[in-house]
């Protein structure tokens, strides 16, 4: 069974800057993934179907890190539109 999709909210919220992949791996990570929660929370994004909010995610995170995440591989089972 399918999500019923929400309809995308009109903002004036910009999203958070691309992910820094330059620095301090795991620093960086923190800190844009506590941009990416505030973002998601403020622009109803959590009430999306978990696809548009994954995918969200993935343009906003920016090209190095949509790199490194097509380096993932997912087990069986695993759903990779699920963040």
């Amino acid at each position: 069974m399918t999500t019923p999709r929400a309809p995308l909210p009109s903002t004036m919220l910009p999203p958070p800057k691309p992910l820094d992949t330059s620095g301090n791996a795991w620093h960086g990570w923190k800190t844009w993934k506590s941009e990416f929660t505030l973002f998601s929370t403020a622009t109803q994004l959590t009430k999306q179907a978990q696809d548009v909010q994954a995918a969200t995610l993935l343009v906003v995170i920016g090209e190095e890190a949509r790199k490194v995440y097509s380096t993932f591989t997912f087990e069986a089972g695993e759903d990779k539109n699920t963040i």
